[in-house]
């Protein structure tokens, strides 16, 4: 699903960027986030599917990734890596759309229930998409 949103940190004023969230039922756990801006792909990040539930509710952030509620019905999601920090503002409505769409796939708290440990580790190595 994309997802409009506006970053803020990479550049002199914020920029809007399209947020295309994917979630793979061979993959419960995670979701991926790809960051397009001007219609290419400049950045992936693949994060714990938990981390987006908790951080609809309160700060949440696990390594390179937090995520918070935010004023006027927003998320935040803040990126650091080794070149710098970014911060994405999203709607909450939408991304609260998307990730019920995961759950009609598979239920919250029933992950390992459908986790395949052999593609998981295969996605993980780089040897599958």
């Amino acid at each position: 699903m994309a997802i409009p949103a506006e970053l803020f940190g990479a550049f002199e004023h914020s920029a809007l960027v399209k947020l295309n969230f994917s979630y793979y039922v061979s993959d419960p756990l995670a979701l991926r986030m790809g960051i397009i801006l001007e219609g290419a792909l400049v950045s992936e990040w693949v994060f714990a599917r938990d981390l987006v539930f908790s951080g609809m509710a309160t700060q949440v952030g696990w390594g390179a990734i937090s995520v918070w509620p935010t004023i006027n019905n927003l998320i935040a999601i803040q990126i650091s890596g080794t070149e710098g920090r970014v911060l994405l503002r999203l709607s909450a409505d939408i991304l609260e759309t998307f990730m019920g769409e995961t759950c009609d796939r598979v239920k919250y708290g029933e992950e390992f229930n459908n986790l395949d440990i052999g593609i998981t580790v295969a996605r993980q190595c780089g040897l599958v998409t």
